[in-house]
């Protein structure tokens, strides 16, 4: 089946409303393929859980808190930032739609991801923004948004895990601000969204697995809302970047973007191979 071709021109500055509007429009017609993906990285976290419970008598929480246990950090870190990982593996999928290429099979999709990159990048975004965190936390958000269009970078043009952070800085240099609530309005939308379906599960009991059990069906169901607005954004910033180097105007004077080398070359095309 051909993707319906994406709008490619994208509005100056960038449209925070239109990322919204086309994430939701995507997440609508990929509903089933999304949620198998989101399923995919929100498994280990349950599985994770429920082995906590029922090996040592207690749970965690993996969006809101962190205990001492030592399988159960790395699970939290996991866990809070798991939509990013997920915008690596949504990238073909959105590229096809943004060219009108046919829509990638769930085969497609996970066999050609640079998966050994992938898993660096969003450990090295992890440990960055968790220490950040606790470094008086503004350091942490800093570091997020600047790093927000990483995973989907990796994917989408190859390179190694540093220079992909050096580009996902470049792409958001001058968009800060819209990338920032970009990026932390869908995760804080999903979050709410987990958070009263847990309220009302507890209506229908207290147990822990049921308590387990009512954050990951939605954060499952909800995840690719949080991930999707992430890879429509760096297609538009990777698509201003291009518009601003091609312009008439980059000729009389000096891009002052980001360096030069390897930051403006063009983007692998998505969704042909």
């Amino acid at each position: 089946m051909r993707s319906r071709p994406y709008d490619a021109s994208v509005p100056a500055p960038l449209s925070v409303t239109r990322i919204y509007v086309e994430s939701l429009r995507l997440w609508r017609a990929h509903f089933l393929r999304l949620t198998i993906l989101a399923a995919f990285l929100e498994v280990p976290i349950l599985l994770g859980e429920l082995g906590l419970h029922l090996g040592s008598g207690f749970t965690i929480d993996s969006r809101r808190s962190i205990t001492t246990n030592t399988v159960a950090l790395p699970l939290a870190i996991y866990g809070s930032l798991s939509h990013h990982f997920l915008s690596g593996l949504l990238e073909k999928l959105v590229g096809a739609e943004r060219h009108g290429h046919p829509n990638p099979t769930l085969r497609e999709i996970l066999r050609e991801l640079p998966w050994w990159r992938l898993l660096g990048a969003d450990l090295l975004m992890t440990v960055l923004v968790v220490v950040g965190l606790v470094a008086f936390v503004i350091p942490g958000l800093l570091v997020a948004t600047w790093l927000t269009p990483l995973l989907v970078i990796v994917n989408l043009e190859r390179k190694t895990v540093r220079e992909s952070m050096k580009r996902s800085y470049e792409l958001v240099r001058g968009h800060f601000w819209r990338v920032f609530i970009v990026g932390i309005l869908a995760l804080l939308v999903v979050q709410v969204a987990v958070e009263l379906f847990s309220a009302v599960a507890h209506w229908f009991g207290d147990g822990r697995a049921l308590t387990i059990l009512a954050h990951a069906v939605p954060a499952t169901l909800l995840m690719p809302m949080a991930a999707l607005p992430i890879v429509v954004l760096t297609f538009d910033l990777v698509a201003l970047m291009k518009s601003r180097r091609t312009s008439p105007s980059s000729s009389a004077k000096p891009d002052t973007t980001g360096p030069a080398e390897g930051a403006g070359s063009p983007a692998r095309e998505v969704g042909s191979s």
